[in-house]
């Protein structure tokens, strides 16, 4: 008996993304996406252009797709026996620029998942995106020094914890995090931006507390947050940061006990 045919879209209903940049002013990120089906191949094209076509290994092929900013159309194509199989996906995609600096893509709004490798949506915050972390490099953003925090199984390594964070709807916020780190960095060019720190200290049984200081002005002072708010608890703070040089913004922590720590960072161009 032959098996009935089927295409589709893997993770279709993931329809809201973004990605840094191939290149700088190259204006798409290039992400993978799956396709299954029991056809011999199969045809991608996104926002009207072909990517081609590429046939299935036991039921599955990979696309690199480049995505534009704004509405991105997929739109797979396959044949068999004769008839016609299509499906779609309209997926809103957030391009972030390679260089923070950028003309042609000017930065806006960034919001990282620290200490992950992971995207997280706030499905009750109009779908607002979260993506993953990275270490520094020149002209972009990331975390200097320090390591993702990890819990050891019997099996494996993982990154994060467990716990059911109070004070807060999004628990994978703030159960990644990066500890020990030096600084945060982000390459902006001159304005006004609303920073937010997220972070919380969790199956922590030392005392930990430092001081955070954005380009050497000290902004939140002897911060413990067991002592101040209480263990397994999410606690998120704004400022307002005036950018006046080409240096950008480096958010320094220096311990003043036990180990630094961060769990989520936004920054936002409001000027």
């Amino acid at each position: 008996m032959k098996k009935t045919p089927f295409l589709a879209i893997a993770s279709k209903g993931w329809k809201k993304r973004a990605g840094i940049e191939d290149s700088e002013n190259s204006k798409v990120a290039t992400q993978p996406i799956t396709i299954v089906g029991n056809t011999d191949d199969v045809e991608l094209i996104i926002n009207g252009k072909s990517l081609g076509k590429q046939k299935f290994n036991f039921a599955t092929t990979i696309f690199n797709v480049p995505f534009q900013q704004g509405q991105n159309l997929i739109e797979i194509v396959s044949e068999k026996e004769g008839k016609v199989f299509k499906d779609f996906a309209n997926i809103d995609f957030t391009l972030q620029p390679k260089n923070l600096k950028s003309k042609t893509n000017p930065f806006k709004e960034i919001a990282i998942n620290v200490g992950s490798y992971c995207y997280f949506i706030e499905t009750d915050n109009v779908n607002y995106l979260w993506m993953p972390d990275q270490a520094y490099t020149k002209g972009s953003f990331g975390y200097l020094g320090g390591d993702f925090l990890r819990t050891k199984t019997k099996r494996r390594n993982n990154i994060g914890v467990d716990v059911s964070v109070k004070g807060t709807e999004n628990d994978p916020v703030f159960q990644t995090q990066v500890v020990g780190l030096e600084s945060y960095k982000f390459d902006v060019p001159k304005g006004t931006y609303e920073l937010s720190l997220s972070m919380a200290e969790l199956k922590s049984r030392k005392e930990n507390s430092m001081d955070i200081f954005v380009n050497d002005k000290k902004v939140w002072e002897n911060l413990n947050l067991k002592k101040q708010y209480g263990k397994d608890r999410g606690v998120t703070k704004r400022f307002l940061i005036s950018v006046d040089n080409n240096d950008g913004i480096t958010i320094s922590f220096k311990a003043l006990k036990g180990q630094t720590r961060l769990c989520g960072i936004k920054l936002r161009k409001v000027n």
